[in-house]
């Protein structure tokens, strides 16, 4: 429930942001200098206390732009595109802001040491020097600091979904010993249940039958004192 409540406050930010930006106006222009406005210190989103800046979503958007390598920016999106792309940004951080604040709880850390290390690795991958680095940093447009968070996210995350994976079922055993320890939930209430009793005056030649109306009239009696005392 809570899960759809969220999807559902996304999609309406999403239509109030594109009916605002076709406001604004659909040429190159005013688009340029609207997209670049709108997102500085806008919040987009709220995770708990943690506030989702609009400025981030743009700029997981910018940075997705370059990786595709497809010679758009951010500006040369229309407000349809660049609502669809915040869109699914949005969302999946949402989704990680989620998973990092659950790994926080589960008291997952990620050392300084593991983060230097695997933003080293990545380097070496890469082939890149310490100052082909600096250069990749400063075209996303983030610092060092704010890219070495990201990486602890990422890997508090990764180990969360690692936790998560090894937890096994419980067994047959281990569920009968459950039951036998906790009886008390398992307990259906006492219902109500509806009968129909029938007596007639007539000789059907079964056990204990009532014939003639006297003896009837008898046995409805006792049927009826013992239902009173609770009787089935």
């Amino acid at each position: 429930m809570q899960m759809r409540s969220r999807r559902l406050k996304i999609l309406v930010f999403s239509l109030v942001l594109l009916l605002s930006l076709t406001a604004i106006g659909c040429d190159q222009g005013s688009k340029a200098g609207s997209s670049s406005s709108a997102s500085g210190g806008e919040v987009a989103a709220k995770v708990g206390n943690q506030e989702i800046p609009l400025s981030k979503v743009d700029r997981m958007i910018e940075q997705g732009l370059q990786q595709n390598q497809t010679g758009k920016k951010i500006t040369d999106l229309n407000p349809v595109e660049l609502a669809s792309a915040r869109l699914q940004v949005l969302d999946s951080l949402i989704t990680d802001e989620v998973l990092y604040q659950r790994a926080k709880q589960e008291n997952i850390q990620v050392s300084d040491e593991d983060v230097g290390a695997q933003i080293q690795n990545g380097i070496q991958q890469k082939g890149l020097s310490a100052d082909d680095f600096q250069k990749e940093l400063k075209s996303a447009g983030i610092t060092e600091e704010e890219f070495r968070e990201d990486e602890r996210r990422r890997m508090s995350i990764a180990k969360l979904v690692d936790k998560v994976g090894q937890v096994k079922p419980p067994t047959d055993r281990e569920i009968a010993e459950y039951y036998e320890r906790n009886p008390s939930e398992f307990t259906i209430g006492k219902g109500l249940n509806l009968s129909r009793v029938s007596v007639d005056a007539a000789d059907n030649k079964a056990k204990n039958d009532a014939i003639g109306e006297e003896q009837a009239k008898q046995k409805i009696e006792t049927i009826y004192s013992q239902l009173k005392n609770g009787g089935d």
